[in-house]
């Protein structure tokens, strides 16, 4: 369903027999928290009997009871009376529970605050929040779309339930918005999204896919500890501010940003990645996805995020190469950590010298150990062009077996030293 199709003439909010409802017992200020948990009980109340056993199981452990239980005949009698003495003079009548909750195109003109509202199926689409709007720890039990809405002052979901999917693409955020800790048990979309100032999505858990393609967010943005357990899309996304990943995790795939825009203080440290693919097909969108985030770190200049990005990309390729090259990169990952590590080819090029020593030591019967050693790291190190200063022509006196050794040393040795220089120009960025 397009946005277009959800909309309907702008209407204050005041004339909405939901939002009628939803302040049944008036229209709190700031202050009055009374008043806002009566209009909260009474809605949560209203529209408990048409929440399953199932979902209400799931409520039960953030909502007390009394607000899962539905109204008496004898109760549903008083909210139809108060609701008739508040919405009768606009012609209003008191809203089905089984229908779709219709907010569309609604103009909230007044600080707006469903803090802990229960809503089964429900639509915001094309509604303009002029004030402030809160929607903390609300649970949203049904399908949700906030389409096309406008939020024209600082907005609040921190600590929602979304137990279906919910969508705000094409919605408008004119200062900072703050998501933090809520949870989404399907798909959630903020695709073709506008935030004019700070998104904050810290601590979110989404179990469905997470779309945020074409989105623009001009202020900071905060994913941090984020646990995307779904697919996960910022393709063609623009984060203009620094931009936080730190401590996300995504357990099935990685993220795609083709196309996006990423800015250079964006934060990836102590991200979960999920598990190396185990066929062909997925171990192709996992390459793409990791070959386009290394290109837009090389673009950022932000040469360790790029080199790890390279490393998840060659650990995803080698399922798409022939055994031989898939080796190649198997062995470039034991040597050196795909380029990231000076230290293990140093502890292979020890380990080069000490086995070589051995070897050397029991074939040259007349030589002591230390003898062999020093012979071995000559041959080891002979790209440093200190062999032939300290053998010399005694190489011509060794076994041909022991020159053999002493010939693979040498080669195993430049590649080795080659991946110390590597990683030495990697870690310090010596470009």
């Amino acid at each position: 369903m397009s946005i277009n199709s959800e909309q309907k003439q702008i209407l204050p909010s005041t004339e909405n027999c939901w939002f009628i409802l939803a302040n049944i017992h008036g229209f709190p200020h700031k202050n009055q928290e009374e008043i806002k948990k009566r209009n909260r009980i009474t809605w949560n109340r209203f529209y408990s009997s048409t929440i399953s056993n199932a979902d209400k199981l799931i409520l039960s452990e953030y909502f007390n009871l009394n607000e899962l239980t539905p109204f008496s005949d004898k109760e549903m009698e008083t909210v139809r009376a108060l609701f008739m003495e508040r919405a009768e003079s606009l012609g209003l009548n008191l809203p089905d529970p089984k229908r779709r909750i219709d907010f569309r195109s609604c103009h909230f003109d007044k600080l707006v605050d469903f803090s802990g509202y229960i809503f089964p199926s429900s639509s915001f689409s094309g509604s303009k929040f002029g004030e402030l709007a809160i929607f903390n720890s609300a649970a949203f039990v049904g399908k949700t779309y906030f389409r096309g809405s406008e939020f024209c002052e600082i907005s609040q979901f921190l600590n929602c339930k979304h137990l279906k999917e919910v969508s705000f693409s094409g919605a408008k955020f004119c200062l900072d918005v703050s998501f933090k800790e809520s949870r989404y048990n399907e798909d959630v979309n903020f695709s073709d999204c506008n935030f004019l100032g700070d998104a904050d999505f810290s601590g979110v858990k989404v179990h469905g896919n997470y779309y945020f393609r074409n989105s623009k967010v001009f202020g900071d943005s905060n994913f941090a500890s984020v646990i995307f357990s779904g697919g996960v899309s910022f393709t063609n996304a623009e984060l203009k501010a620094p931009t936080s990943f730190k401590h996300c995790a995504f357990e099935k795939s990685p993220p795609k940003f083709a196309g996006a825009q990423l800015h250079e203080g964006t934060v990836w440290r102590d991200v979960i990645w999920p598990p190396p693919p185990l066929d062909a097909g997925q171990a192709a969108a996992f390459t793409d996805a990791y070959e386009r985030l290394k290109l837009e770190m090389d673009r950022l200049r932000k040469h360790d995020d790029e080199l790890n990005f390279f490393a998840k990309e060659l650990e995803c390729k080698k399922l798409l190469m022939s055994p031989l090259n898939g080796a190649a990169i198997v062995l470039y990952d034991y040597l050196c950590d795909y380029g990231r590590s000076y230290v293990k080819p140093i502890y292979w090029l020890c380990a080069l010298i000490l086995f070589g020593a051995i070897f050397i030591s029991s074939l040259e019967s007349g030589k002591e150990f230390w003898e062999s050693l020093g012979i071995s790291a000559a041959n080891s190190l002979a790209s440093l062009g200190i062999r032939k200063d300290l053998l010399g022509d005694s190489v011509l006196e060794m076994q041909p077996l022991t020159r053999i050794i002493s010939g693979v040393q040498t080669i195993v040795g430049i590649l080795l030293i080659f991946l110390i220089g590597l990683g030495l120009r990697n870690r310090f960025r010596m470009r």
